[in-house]
């Protein structure tokens, strides 16, 4: 099936850029889809914070140790281009599991699905854009690989 009229073009392997609110831009890679589920793809996440220029010069993903989450979300920022893409990169997760992947054969029953208005959230907390406690009850926690990273971490501006 094409895609509609203003839609962009991605798929596994693809670097993108997703905006932030100080006008910087946190990079993630598409490391899974299942086409039967048509709005949902599994994202990594680096610890990777860029201004537009910089962006410009991005040839390939970071490596897996810059990774701070993997997470089921929305593929529309993607294909509307609101996350835009950079480069293409072969997929390299270092032996880091993919969420949910244990449930494709049953549907994705029990999988987590996170928003991309969620995602923002979480990766603006990360980097110390927004102050943790702006959402106390929000999971951020749950959503990093490891417990240790957090806002004003390893996520600091590169």
């Amino acid at each position: 099936m094409p895609p509609s009229a203003g839609a962009k073009a991605w798929a596994v392997g693809n670097v993108a850029a997703e905006p932030l609110l100080d006008g910087t831009s946190a990079l993630a890679q598409v490391v899974s889809l299942d086409p039967g589920i048509k709005k949902a793809v599994t994202v990594a996440y680096f610890d990777v914070r860029l201004t537009k220029h910089q962006l410009r010069q991005i040839e390939t993903a970071p490596s897996a140790d810059h990774i701070v989450a993997i997470q089921f979300t929305e593929r529309s920022p993607l294909t509307k281009g609101l996350w835009p893409v950079l480069c293409s990169a072969s997929v390299n997760l270092a032996g880091i599991p993919i969420p949910f992947e244990n449930t494709r054969s049953s549907g994705w029953e029990g999988a987590r699905f996170y928003n991309s208005g969620v995602i923002t959230l979480f990766l603006q907390m990360f980097f110390g854009i927004q102050p943790r406690d702006l959402m106390p009850s929000f999971p951020f926690e749950s959503l990093l690989l490891r417990r240790n990273l957090g806002p004003g971490g390893e996520g600091a501006l590169r």
